[in-house]
């Protein structure tokens, strides 16, 4: 039959299976104690239901919900859940390690403070990546633009039979290109802006001068890492520095000052 007597460290009524004179362990507090010889307490306080040592329950409804928030976190990538999840598990865990009696499910507080974290360490990355992901996008577009106008300035070329148009405001008013499209979508410059981003050269086309430069970004455009250039062959291709740009424009317009070029 139990032995009912008063916790002499948490002061609360325990019931032990247990010799007199032996010692167990407190349900409430994980003391050790001993067992006294007389089944009633401390001053004569009658005898309670029974509790037996080791058969109470152990709460753990902290470290599910940390497992689950933290999954969930990783998962979906929804910042709340995974800080729900990595705060619960902290928590839980400070739990069991003072009360190991009372609360179990330390595997799954530790696994919700490492899903959790890990949920939020890669929201972090993808924040930080997201800027970078986005420019890489504008040069791509930049450059379809910039082979789109090189096909109007020969499609121009062909129609009027000549050579390039004295500026690309004519292209816009021969309606070969749209406002927007001679616009950088990298820079802050207004659609109307015409001469903002892209710099021009009215050269002569001559199948032996496809390494000339018929347009080039201006300094300012995707954050002054260089820019796209437009080659006399219609393909772009991206430097990464303006000073590169400036470059290969003032190598076209030395060769185009040669008295013996043929243009």
């Amino acid at each position: 039959m139990p032995i009912e007597f008063e916790c002499p460290s948490c002061r609360k009524r325990i019931a032990a299976d247990a010799a007199l004179g032996t010692r167990a362990r407190c349900p409430h507090c994980s003391s050790v104690v001993e067992v006294p010889s007389s089944g009633a307490g401390e001053g004569g306080v009658p005898p309670i239901e029974p509790v037996s040592i080791g058969m109470q329950p152990a709460r753990q409804g902290l470290a599910i919900g940390a497992l689950v928030c933290g999954i969930l976190g990783l998962v979906t990538c929804v910042w709340p859940i995974g800080v729900a999840g990595f705060v619960l598990g902290i928590i839980a865990l400070v739990r069991i390690n003072k009360r190991p009696a009372d609360y179990r499910g330390r595997g799954m507080a530790v696994g919700g403070v490492c899903t959790g974290g890990l949920s939020i360490l890669l929201i972090l990355v993808a924040l930080a990546f997201l800027p970078w992901a986005r420019e890489r996008s504008r040069r791509a577009i930049c450059s379809k633009n910039m082979q789109r106008i090189g096909s109007a300035l020969y499609a121009y070329t062909r129609n009027y039979e000549s050579g390039f148009p004295p500026n690309l405001n004519t292209l816009l008013s021969d309606g070969h290109v749209t406002e927007k499209l001679l616009v950088c979508p990298s820079s802050d410059a207004d659609v109307g802006d015409l001469d903002a981003c892209y710099g021009f050269i009215a050269l002569t086309p001559d199948p032996s001068d496809f390494a000339d430069v018929i347009m080039y970004e201006k300094e300012g455009c995707h954050g002054g890492e260089g820019g796209n250039v437009l080659f006399a062959d219609g393909h772009v291709q991206f430097m990464l520095s303006h000073s590169g740009v400036q470059k290969l424009v003032q190598e076209t317009r030395d060769r185009l000052a040669k008295p013996q070029t043929k243009r």
